[in-house]
């Protein structure tokens, strides 16, 4: 496991300082505050290119959407690059930490003393779980992980008996019954865990029973109790049917046992480790206990057993950078509709004012440039953005940069993306080319209608959250 984590974590870092320097200008004039991870964005852009990532971002229309409502005109492809690149960098960030927590793990857990070559281990406390380890037979094919401990002892299968004629036959039947059970398995642990003969008794003198037997498979197992499992290359069922009678030849019964037939060498080795297992946990004084270094002719080498800790790590930084590349979507999304939520807040207030101003006198663009002043002015108290005035702010840069009035303001309604404003940057558009008399009127009537929405907006909100109390 310390080689894969090893070999990941020297490509992520061989890979940053590879393209550290690939398309460096592009990134020398980004803030800081906006994009923190600025130094992945060449290796990221790298990927990017390299891996044709760009189909990613024709495929999340929800985001490309959200992306062209709040970038600059003409941006709109450069601002999704750049946010796809500041999601990419976060994932590759996050996943480049966990792989270097890992690698430091697993190293001091590998170099750690007599680890990988156990002698004494120390006895764990009362009801604690035993650990567990790793034997290798040196001279054998077997690498097999075993725990100190015993597996219960399995209940045997109810035996298919036929129905009996009177109680005194029942009775000698389940005597014989618990008899054979007493002697049949000879040398194996359990019916579902046979590889030894069997003892298949033909008669009980005391009980004058006598017994008869078949097998589903002679091959493997034969009707004198051998089993053959020499040439077996996986488990097999057999079914092995008794018939009890008495002297005078009067059937008392007959019984089924299923039996599961292990291969000889997998048998054998399985044997050899009950044994072992049960030799290590007869133990039971002294604060350690010491291995067997061999065992029945079989040398052995302990260490202790790999644990998965390293697997559930790499799959858990991959469904955290999934995740966080999932709520770097969601978080661009909500802000969008917050910002068309605000947007909608405000609009009958930016209305209402335009009606104010240009009633007292005030043209439309000295109008438009006093409410961008005193938003200005109480922007350095409040500091929080309102995002239809910021395009009014950025309106009235294009009208002092020398845009003519009409474009600025058709190109604001289509920033805001939103209805109103559009009809809004129409008014005002007409009234520019036309000298229309009566826009102080028409504007009210705007503002009126819009105070209207906007308590409507309130109700149905208020109501929603009355709803969500009822049934949360």
């Amino acid at each position: 496991m310390v080689w894969l984590v090893m070999v990941l974590w020297c490509i992520c870092l061989g890979t940053f300082l590879f393209t550290r320097g690939y398309c460096k200008g592009q990134w020398s004039g980004l803030e800081k505050k906006v994009h923190p991870l600025s130094k992945l964005y060449p290796t990221c852009y790298f990927i990017y290119k390299k891996f044709g990532l760009n189909r990613c971002l024709q495929k999340e229309n929800r985001v490309r959407i959200a992306m062209n409502s709040i970038a600059a005109k003409g941006l709109e492809r450069l601002e999704l690059e750049l946010f796809f690149l500041k999601r990419l960098s976060a994932c590759f960030l996050c996943f480049f930490c966990m792989l270097s927590l890992l690698f430091v793990f697993e190293l001091s857990k590998m170099t750690s003393s007599n680890q990988n070559n156990l002698q004494v281990v120390r006895r764990p406390a009362s009801k604690v779980e035993p650990p567990t380890y790793r034997t290798i037979l040196v001279d054998s094919e077997y690498e097999d992980i075993i725990s100190f401990q015993i597996a219960p002892k399995q209940e045997e299968p109810v035996s298919n008996a036929s129905i009996v004629q009177n109680e005194r036959i029942k009775k000698k039947y389940e005597e014989g019954v618990k008899r054979i059970h007493e002697v049949l398995l000879g040398a194996n642990p359990e019916l579902s865990f046979v590889g030894r003969p069997l003892v298949l008794i033909n008669e009980l003198p005391e009980e004058m029973i006598k017994i008869s037997w078949e097998t589903s498979d002679d091959t493997i197992i034969s009707t004198d109790g051998m089993v053959h499992n020499e040439e077996l290359k996986e488990a097999a069922k057999v079914i092995i049917r008794a018939t009890m009678m008495e002297d005078d030849e009067t059937v008392l019964g007959n019984f089924e046992l299923m039996l599961n037939v292990i291969p000889k060498r997998e048998f054998e080795y399985q044997m050899w480790k009950e044994e072992l297992i049960a030799k290590i946990e007869q133990d039971e004084e002294g604060e350690e206990v010491y291995l067997p270094d061999s065992y029945k002719g079989h040398k052995i080498r302990w260490g202790v057993a790999d644990d998965r800790t390293g697997i559930n790590v790499l799959i858990f930084a991959v469904i955290l950078c999934t995740a966080l590349y999932i709520a770097m979507n969601e978080r661009l999304i909500l802000e969008v509709q917050k910002r068309k939520e605000q947007m909608v807040v405000d609009y009958p207030g930016i209305v209402n004012k335009l009606a104010l101003l240009i009633s007292a006198g005030m043209t439309v663009t000295g109008a438009w440039q006093r409410i961008v002043e005193d938003y200005e002015r109480l922007s350095k108290v409040h500091k929080k953005p309102r995002y239809a005035y910021e395009q009014m702010k950025l309106t009235a840069q294009e009208m002092r940069l020398g845009v003519s009035e009409a474009v600025a303001f058709n190109e604001f309604g289509q920033r805001c993306m939103s209805v109103e404003y559009m009809k809004l940057a129409n008014v005002l558009v007409q009234n520019l080319r036309k000298g229309a008399d009566g826009i102080v009127q028409t504007l009210s009537v705007m503002s009126s209608e819009a105070f209207e929405q906007r308590k409507n907006r309130a109700r149905q909100i208020g109501e929603k959250a009355g709803t969500k109390l009822l049934f949360p």
